[in-house]
């Protein structure tokens, strides 16, 4: 949708770290479109257009409205995790999950077996989010020695969603 701009045009761009920047465009009847932009890729990352920006009960990105639609990560069908042995340690591989929309995977916990299930190691690592490309597959190092392990993961979202375990 193309906002007819006959007012006044802001284009923020910080460069930070990892690139992000803001776009706003306000027409000449105040209507805004707001734009979440990766600089790094030159990609408009997300969107929101605002009719009425006098009320704050209409505006599609709180956090409050952002929760209540997202939808919890999903790792793609049939996928498999896989072991990598390097120097004697072990580390688990798998595909990324995916949010079926812009929102970001944040992080995969994952828990660590030993054959009779006990718990070994129970911790979390964080997913490349705030790089829009998605990373081919996820890296989990345990350190572990030689032996034989299971592994649980998880994916959650940047707003708390939780998908299905991933089991191996």
């Amino acid at each position: 949708m193309n906002l007819p701009l006959t007012g006044r045009e802001n284009i923020t761009r910080k460069l930070g770290k990892h690139g992000a920047g803001r776009g706003d465009e306000v027409s000449a009847k105040n209507a805004v479109r707001i734009k979440i932009l990766d600089l790094n890729e030159d990609k408009t990352v997300k969107e929101y257009f605002i009719e009425n920006p006098s009320d704050p009960s209409s505006f599609p990105y709180t956090n409050e409205k952002r929760i209540h639609s997202a939808k919890p990560p999903v790792f793609p069908e049939n996928a498999k995790i896989s072991i990598e042995k390097t120097e004697g340690r072990y580390a688990f591989i798998l595909p990324p999950a995916l949010t079926g929309s812009d929102d970001a995977v944040f992080l995969y916990r994952y828990t660590v077996t030993d054959l009779a299930g006990n718990e070994i190691i129970r911790d979390r690592i964080l997913s490349d989010y705030y790089y829009r490309s998605s990373p081919q597959s996820v890296r989990i190092e345990t350190g572990l020695p030689d032996g034989e392990y299971g592994i649980c993961v998880t994916a959650e979202s940047v707003w708390g969603k939780v998908s299905a375990p991933m089991k191996w």
